[in-house]
């Protein structure tokens, strides 16, 4: 018996059901995921688009199906070869964002990818001829049911396809299910590789459907919110900045310090004894230290950096904001780094592992860097990420010996303590530096104290840069200005990574774990007033440093970020980056964002930092 005699006859044309069949077999297949078991759900996702084309090829023969499954299978090609030049060019596969923004700016995608636009276009008109063709003919169809009054033909037809379309969408909801369940366990998502091996796993199919659930739970309101009517006026930005800031209206020498997994234990956790370094403490130059918000938790280094860079916290783009360098990089327009080199300043980075890592350095030429000097260029030997702190800076220092007098502005990575932090130079407790004042393991104390170890290292190269802009002080005549400042805290320490296998909840004097430091020193006096014993956000830096080379507090670096931390503190947003990504946060208080959100956001995307196509902003 054939698939067709099966068929009731009819005028009315069967296939539009069709693709919903498959839908049938794919919810059976989550049954059999939880029989199976995880692991078993790459390799299914991509059952039912298979199932759904041996619908069209067994059981159709009529032209439109074969011109269907054709259109689908091409479809799914194209998809999959956009997903490798994405993940070729960005290190990241192609997600629902880049499709919702696709979209929206087809061209600068197309460009984005090299792909010549004219093919494209030429396939928008092909499809959209075969849709409208589609359409006619189902128009027809439903005139001929209406005429021959064949409703007891095409009713059930209806509602079997009605049952089905229910059915794909529960398997798709269970599928964003169990795939959640999978990939946390795994740690697929702590780095791009990671991710991209998700997407290849899955096929791309799939990973867009958990991409559209990221997207969904916490959508960027950069790109996404519509367009905002700001009440915000010039005069309440500038009230606000004269309250922290006395520009200065100099050209110092200025280096920025990212300090890698470094937070004041003092702060964060209850200890036997107070921990005491210079990092931590003022000294003479000392013109504002504290604790600092960051966004980042564990991990995600890069984050941190588009922050500091930009002044514009990355949750603002949704899932995008989560892979700084590779999907919101290519949009910088301006950031603190062409501020300064409109000032004439010579600017570059430091970098202390090899500057591919996560498109680092096309990123860091995409926030305005002339130059970007990786661990390759410093002459570093150290295997891996084994770089310490002091040798990080003496490479520095050496590679800015006997340069022009011009102003500088450097910005150096640091990551000698990076997380893991296992227990290899204490033998026992006496050996500790401190420990914690609740009873815990040998490998809880172990772990703090190998942490504390190197941030002895840490403060050496602190100590060792001040040195240098001293000296350069002496030579150019040029003041300086050193700001150091933790990206996040490790996740030896957060739950996330290695750091499952301890809990450090019950010492925490501070549950959020996304509190770090900053330390702000320099030879000029008189030009900040911050913070006290507020907690600004790391948005917040990039202005407050500004201030000693602007004109006046309109020549500030995003002055609105003064208004911000007046209004805000630290909380713009108060809920985590991207739920099921890193660490699954509880928002720090009933409002998930600050009572001027709005007026701040708008403030932003006037001031033409990230944005596309000819300076639009996508809004839907």
């Amino acid at each position: 018996m054939s698939y067709r005699s099966l068929m009731p006859r009819s005028k009315w044309p069967f296939w539009p059901l069709l693709p919903l069949t498959a839908a049938v077999t794919s919810w059976v297949l989550v049954g059999i995921l939880q029989i199976f078991g995880y692991a078993f759900i790459e390799r299914a996702a991509g059952m039912p688009f298979l199932l759904f084309l041996l619908v069209f090829c067994l059981v159709l023969s009529r032209t439109e199906a074969t011109l269907m499954a054709c259109l689908v299978a091409a479809l799914i090609y194209t998809l999959s070869y956009a997903n490798d030049e994405k993940i070729a060019a960005t290190t990241l596969p192609l997600s629902a964002v880049d499709l919702k923004m696709f979209l929206i700016h087809p061209t600068t995608s197309l460009n984005i990818l090299k792909f010549p636009v004219w093919p494209f276009w030429g396939g928008v008109a092909l499809i959209s001829a075969f849709f409208l063709w589609l359409f006619f003919r189902l128009l027809k169809g439903i005139h001929r049911t209406i005429q021959r009054k064949e409703f007891k033909v095409v009713l059930p037809k209806i509602a079997v396809g009605i049952g089905i379309l229910i059915a794909l969408l529960v398997f798709s909801q269970r599928y964003i299910y169990f795939a959640n369940k999978h990939f946390e366990a795994a740690d697929a998502v702590w780095a791009p590789k990671g991710v991209a091996r998700l997407a290849h796993e899955t096929g791309i199919v799939g990973f867009l459907l958990y991409t559209y659930a990221l997207d969904r739970a916490h959508y960027g309101d950069y790109f996404g919110k519509a367009t905002l009517r700001s009440d915000l006026t010039p005069d309440s930005i500038i009230g606000a900045a004269q309250q922290y800031v006395a520009p200065a209206a100099q050209t110092p020498n200025i280096v920025v310090v990212l300090a890698e997994s470094t937070f004041d234990a003092n702060y964060v956790f209850e200890l036997r004894s107070t921990v005491r370094s210079p990092l931590f403490s003022n000294n003479e130059h000392t013109k504002a230290r504290g604790i600092l918000y960051v966004n980042a938790v564990g991990g995600g280094t890069w984050i941190t950096e588009f922050e500091i860079l930009t002044g514009i916290d990355s949750r603002l783009f949704g899932y995008w904001g989560y892979y700084t360098h590779a999907s919101v990089a290519p949009m910088v327009r301006n950031s603190v780094v062409t501020y300064f080199r409109r000032k004439g300043y010579s600017t570059v980075a430091f970098y202390p592992i090899d500057g591919i890592f996560y498109n680092a350095r096309k990123a860091y030429a995409k926030y305005g860097f002339e130059t970007f000097v990786d661990k390759k260029e410093l002459n570093l030997k150290a295997p891996g990420w084994s770089v310490t702190d002091e040798q990080m800076v003496d490479a520095v220092t050496n590679f800015a010996r006997d340069r022009p007098a011009g102003p500088i502005f450097y910005f150096i990575v640091l990551v000698e303590n990076h997380a893991p932090h296992p227990c290899r130079h204490f033998n026992s407790e006496s050996e500790f530096i401190t420990i914690f004042d609740r009873p815990a393991s040998f490998a809880q104390n172990c772990t703090l104290n190998e942490y504390l170890r190197i941030l002895d290292s840490t403060s050496r190269a602190q100590d060792k840069l001040l040195k240098f802009l001293q000296m350069e002080e002496l030579r150019t005549g040029r003041p300086f200005v050193l700001l150091l400042f933790g990206d996040h805290q490790p996740h030896s320490f957060t739950g996330t990574g290695t750091g499952r296998d301890l809990d450090f909840k019950p010492f925490r004097k501070q549950l959020d774990p996304r509190f770090t430091y900053f330390h702000l020193m320099s030879s000029l006096a008189n030009v900040v007033n911050c913070c006290g014993s507020a907690i600004p956000h790391v948005t917040f830096l990039p202005s407050l440093i500004s201030a000693y080379t602007a004109k006046d507090v309109g020549d500030l670096y995003l002055a609105v970020n003064f208004f911000a931390f007046k209004e805000c503190g630290p909380y713009l947003m108060r809920s985590p980056i991207v739920p099921g990504l890193y660490a699954k946060l509880e928002p720090a208080g009933n409002a998930l964002q600050c009572s001027a959100y709005d007026e701040i956001l708008a403030a932003y995307r006037k001031a033409n930092l990230i944005g596309l196509d000819n300076g639009t902003i996508g809004k839907r």
